[in-house]
């Protein structure tokens, strides 16, 4: 009897707990205002979508939502402006809460969906967090034949970034990624709301830009002629294998930053000078400190392969560079 009595206290002690979590929902990050509500609602196969007062920038955004849902599953989405009977009704933002450029009012009932913005950001940051709710198939865009309804919770959402940069950094001056690779990277940073791909392009390990101008750091710079690794099993070694010559090219950087602006993430390029710069010295030695061969560092830590700031042509080699590389 002491036992069952202390059980059922301890029920007692956690049920506002469990009836909490019951009616929550799991997004990350974690809206700034979130209320659950009674009820759901499952989209229809087919529904309209109004877009009341928006700019075509905004209107982009929502035929890009509509597209994620049709890709998915079947069905037809109509889009049009002033539509009376539409399951969902996008519109600029009017309330009182300052939700900035990059914030959103989201209201689901069993009805139908109101989503507001000031901008095209705003709104994509809002079509994020209905597909964040929406089953997992939504976001990854992959169709699942075990998916057979598109239920959202009734709830209210006003959102706005706490962090002005939600940021990620990628090297791959020490490991080269492929293109596809870097916006698969893009797209989940997009599922979390990240605006900022910091961009770590060359270090002492490796330059990865094409310079047309200066050729010698695509083959020399971009190659290291040993390369140390790491096994999550054995630890690290050395490949005793060249590594290189690694790049991206014009076209292909291009295609990065306009894939990052379509989900409203900014490239930030690192390119470190003077120092991180093995890959300078050793395609370009006359730009160097040193007096003694240098290679494209194959090990890591601070080196000693400076640009020499006290000779005029590094400045008219870094000027040239940089108009490039702009």
């Amino acid at each position: 009897m002491r036992k069952t009595s202390l059980i059922l206290l301890i029920l007692a002690l956690f049920m506002p707990l469990f009836t909490k979590a019951e009616n929550t929902i799991n997004l990350t990050p974690l809206p700034k205002q979130i209320s659950m509500k009674q009820g759901t609602l499952t989209l229809p196969e087919n529904f309209a979508i109004s877009t009341n007062g928006l700019s075509e920038e905004m209107i982009d955004e929502v035929k890009k939502f509509a597209k994620a849902i049709t890709t998915v599953r079947e069905g037809n989405i109509n889009i049009g402006n002033d539509i009376q009977d539409a399951l969902i009704t996008v519109s600029l933002y009017s309330g009182s809460t300052n939700i900035g450029d990059e914030g959103y009012k989201l209201d689901i009932t069993t009805t139908g969906i109101t989503l507001s913005a000031n901008t095209a950001q705003g709104l994509y940051y809002g079509f994020q967090t209905i597909k964040k709710i929406l089953p997992p198939c939504v976001m990854a865009q992959v169709k699942d034949s075990n998916v057979n309804e598109y239920t959202l919770p009734c709830l209210s959402i006003v959102d706005a970034p706490r962090f002005e940069y939600r940021g990620f950094m990628l090297d791959v001056a020490r490991h080269y990624f492929e293109v596809e690779e870097i916006k698969r990277m893009l797209d989940v940073m997009s599922y979390y709301k990240m605006n900022r791909f910091h961009w770590h392009l060359v270090d002492d390990q490796g330059w990865r830009i094409q310079i047309d101008k200066y050729p010698k750091l695509t083959t020399i710079g971009a190659t290291r002629s040993n390369s140390w690794s790491v096994d999550p099993i054995y630890g690290g070694y050395y490949t005793n294998e060249p590594y290189g010559p690694y790049f991206y090219t014009f076209d292909e950087i291009k295609s990065v930053v306009e894939y990052a602006k379509s989900l409203h993430i900014a490239v930030i390029p690192e390119i470190d000078i003077p120092g991180h710069s093995s890959e300078f010295v050793a395609s370009y030695p006359e730009l160097g400190c040193v007096d003694e061969k240098v290679t494209t560092a194959s090990t890591y830590g601070v080196k000693p392969n400076l640009l020499n700031p006290a000779k005029e042509n590094t400045y008219e080699f870094l000027s040239a560079l940089f108009d490039e590389v702009c």
